[in-house]
């Protein structure tokens, strides 16, 4: 059988306030982040609260994808 796919949270567009780099993202398990850096940048994930995460993880040059075992909101910072 085929598993559903669950749905993904897509990036949210920045505050002008926010520094570059920070991506935030509405409540899904799957965080699916368009970065347009060009290439694999350092990532760090962040609950809304601020509490700094470790989900996993998987960067290319192109995006960022978080995975949670859970719904989550929060953001990421990408440098």
């Amino acid at each position: 059988p085929t598993l559903p796919i669950p749905p993904a949270a897509y990036v949210l567009p920045t505050p002008s306030a926010a520094p570059p780099g920070r991506f935030d993202v509405t409540a899904a398990a799957n965080w699916i982040v368009p970065h347009g850096l060009g290439r694999a940048p350092q990532v760090q994930v962040f609950l809304a609260s601020g509490e700094q995460v470790f989900p996993d993880v998987t960067v290319d040059a192109a995006q960022i994808v978080a995975t949670f075992a859970s719904p989550a909101t929060g953001f990421v910072l990408a440098s």
